[in-house]
């Protein structure tokens, strides 16, 4: 069982029990408590029940439990209410001594305790995921950013997994010792299933028909295949081998990169009218990424399939797979006008630019 204890909140409302049991002392109230007084009272006691979750609030529980009876006896009075408010507060609070917090850093918080970081549909569509990309979360948010790494490669495979239960792909065929063997999807190596998955993804595209619903399948298919071939060559192989250690910076990229990929997988296959944007009329010639010759990693197809479906793109690792995390990159870009191959520009756009061309 997972124990997330948020003291922010609880120290909320001791602080409001503290102040109403000061207000009464001073003015002096007797008396039964009024409704307006009960009803606030029976709220904070409420409250303070639901944060004070699990074991090691026990005696708290007790106590506030005990608190809800006295509130719903006939006429609980004022005299009697700064002594149970004191010891709602003491025994709160000693328990509190008893344990130790952790500080979420603000621009952290966003990704704690968190069950649909990826979007609904992702949660829906792999649902042996889900806790891994909780935990990823939670992960980043305490700085365990190598960690985050791990359980995001987790993700990474049940996408995978998915990709090849969505071309056919249920085992892997082996030859060993002049014997063929079959290995079920869920016991066989990234490798083997990258090799296997080119013939099966060729197989479903060339029985489309040539036109938009053939180019969206081809954008898709191939263009994930790429993708999560980047993230074993770049990341995974890397930290299961215990070679690398990721900053918050790489681990929130790596994160947006799986992100990205999974939702793809989510939405499958999307046929798309060609945009009017004046990138669609532009021909992508070559598309190269990364640090410099003889550094640089192909990602023309790549380029080309999402300009094609018109998704705004930035020369980034959240889009393509970074084989250099700790240096700066850019993208090389070659292009021409339709009919006019021969006058070929080069533009070159840095690491995070939005890719834009100028005719």
């Amino acid at each position: 069982m997972k124990e997330f204890y948020y003291c922010g909140p609880i120290c909320m409302h001791l602080t409001r029990l503290a102040d109403l049991s000061s207000t009464w002392s001073h003015l002096e109230i007797e008396g039964a408590l009024d409704d307006d007084n009960r009803g606030e009272i029976e709220n904070i006691v409420n409250n303070l029940f639901e944060w004070c979750v699990g074991p090691r609030w026990n005696a708290s529980r007790i106590c506030l439990s005990t608190t809800k009876q006295w509130l719903g006896s006939g006429r609980p009075l004022y005299q009697a209410a700064p002594s149970e408010i004191r010891h709602i507060i003491e025994t709160v609070q000693q328990e509190m001594a008893e344990q130790e917090f952790f500080v979420l850093a603000r621009d952290r918080a966003h990704y704690f305790d968190k069950n649909n970081l990826f979007g609904s549909a992702v949660a829906a569509s792999f649902p042996d995921a889900n806790d891994d990309i909780q935990e990823a979360g939670n992960c980043l948010a305490a700085g365990r950013n190598t960690a985050a790494t791990f359980h995001l490669m987790r993700v990474a495979e049940w996408g995978l997994r998915g990709l090849c239960a969505d071309v056919g792909l249920i085992r892997i065929r082996r030859r060993k010792g002049g014997q063929t063997r079959y290995t079920p999807i869920a016991y066989s190596q990234w490798e083997d299933m990258l090799n296997q998955l080119p013939a099966k993804i060729d197989a479903k595209t060339e029985k489309l028909k040539r036109g938009p619903k053939k180019q969206a399948a081809q954008t898709h298919y191939y263009s994930l295949l790429h993708d999560i071939k980047g993230i074993k060559d770049a990341f995974r192989n890397h930290i299961m081998h215990t070679r690398v250690s990721y900053t918050s910076m790489e681990a929130d990229a790596i994160f947006e990169y799986v992100k990205r990929i999974m939702i793809t997988l989510a939405g499958g296959v999307q046929v798309k009218e060609p945009t009017s944007h004046s990138i669609s009329r532009l021909v992508i010639q070559s598309a190269r990424w990364g640090v410099g010759d003889p550094d640089y990693h192909d990602v023309t197809e790549i380029l080309r399939g999402y300009i094609a479906s018109g998704v705004p793109v930035r020369a980034s690792i959240n889009y393509f797979a970074d084989r250099f995390p700790r240096q700066h990159k850019h993208m090389v870009v070659k292009f021409s006008l339709p009919g006019d191959a021969k006058n070929v520009r080069t533009h070159s756009f840095k690491e995070g630019d939005l890719i834009k061309f100028k005719k």
